[in-house]
């Protein structure tokens, strides 16, 4: 029984021959693969594509943020379900004899790393000098206890190196080690690996760096394990088709409630759309009227013409252009300010001193 831990960034290349050859060498042996995508669409699109319902012993798991190989393997260690874990690189292929070799000898020590040969891009598997190139021990695939993992608090959350690191510190803290002596697995020699990457290489400045903290680390026995384990946040791709994982890429949303309820509302937004720019005629249809509905109706209708009745009778207020206009009588404003404020009738050179309320005009 063991979980198998993959992690993939950029990698439609190689991804298809690394899971079919893990799956056929567990084949016959109790396992799971969790396989984490680094918050890259073209590998998730194409995993979805080629792998959805492939197996039920893989798990898809899509990760909102670019972690790096070592923070997703400490993330999924934690969703793995069995006690013996296995990391694998995306773009190796596992040989048959793998799965044997190392679930037998998990049971005697606490990590197992397996031999590996070289090729470059392509291989033929008939071909004898095969498993003869260039053989040796890589550090990023190996075999673990997920007791021992944890002990550790995982892998430091670097870039790269974090493996030989992580080695040395399972070896000094006093756990049993094996290495099997027959060639497990391919290892794959290309431009776009870790390894061979000119920003992340075996000469760039960065793993150097890495490996200088290494180095202090093993010159003062300071392998303690870490203070904590750095994960990450991810979202389970196993339930999603291609177009949630647009959703995705363009919400941020990562529960599948929501992204079930996104996609309702848009496609309810889309039908009402459509239907107030479909220019198809639509067909205009009478309603039939029942008898009873009928009488209703005509209730109302007679309850209305009462009550218009009603209003029919009030006194009717006459037409403003029918009305009588006003007569100038005795007693009008005009005489009364005449009587107040002038001992002369007013002329109309006087009219500017007039002032009711308002500024004075000169």
């Amino acid at each position: 029984m063991i979980s198998i831990i993959i992690t993939a960034f950029n990698n439609d290349k190689y991804i298809d021959e690394c899971l079919y050859t893990v799956v056929d060498s567990f084949k016959d042996q109790e396992y799971e693969i969790l396989l984490g995508i680094d918050n890259c669409e073209i590998t998730t699109k194409h995993i979805l594509k080629n792998f959805s319902g492939y197996s039920k012993n893989i798990k898809f798991y899509f990760f909102n943020d670019r972690y790096g190989t070592y923070i997703i393997r400490n993330t999924l260690v934690k969703e793995t379900k069995y006690d013996n874990i296995l990391f694998f690189d995306s773009d190796d292929v596992m040989l048959p004899v793998m799965a044997t070799l190392i679930v037998k000898n998990m049971n005697q020590f606490d990590m197992i790393k397996p031999m590996l040969s070289q090729f470059k891009d392509k291989y033929d598997i008939n071909d004898p000098k095969l498993l003869t190139q260039k053989t040796t021990f890589g550090e990023g695939v190996f075999a673990v206890k997920k007791s021992v993992f944890f002990e550790m608090n995982g892998f430091e959350p670097w870039v790269c190196a974090a493996d030989s690191e992580f080695n040395w510190r399972v070896r000094s803290n006093g756990k049993t080690f094996k290495h099997l002596e027959q060639v497990c697995f391919l290892y794959r020699r290309h431009s776009e690996s870790l390894t061979h990457n000119n920003q992340t290489n075996l000469r760039s400045r960065l793993r150097f760096q890495y490996h200088l903290i290494t180095k202090n680390k093993k010159s003062k026995n300071e392998f303690q394990p870490l203070p904590r384990l750095v994960t990450g946040e991810f979202t389970v791709l196993n339930h999603y088709t291609d177009e949630d994982l647009e959703i995705i890429y363009k919400t941020g949303l990562s529960e599948l409630s929501d992204i079930v309820l996104y996609r309702e509302l848009k496609e309810k937004s889309r039908s009402a759309l459509n239907f107030v720019f479909d220019k198809t005629p639509r067909k205009i249809i009478n309603k039939i009227v029942d008898k009873k509905e009928k009488e209703i109706k005509t209730i109302d209708n007679q309850a209305f013409e009462s009550i218009v009745g009603r209003k029919k009778n009030l006194p009717q207020i006459p037409n403003s252009s029918a009305r009588p206009k006003p007569q100038n009588t005795v007693g009008s404003n005009k005489e009364t300010l005449q009587k107040l404020f002038l001992q002369k009738k007013m002329k109309k050179s006087d009219s500017p001193y007039i002032n009711v309320g308002g500024k004075i005009n000169k």
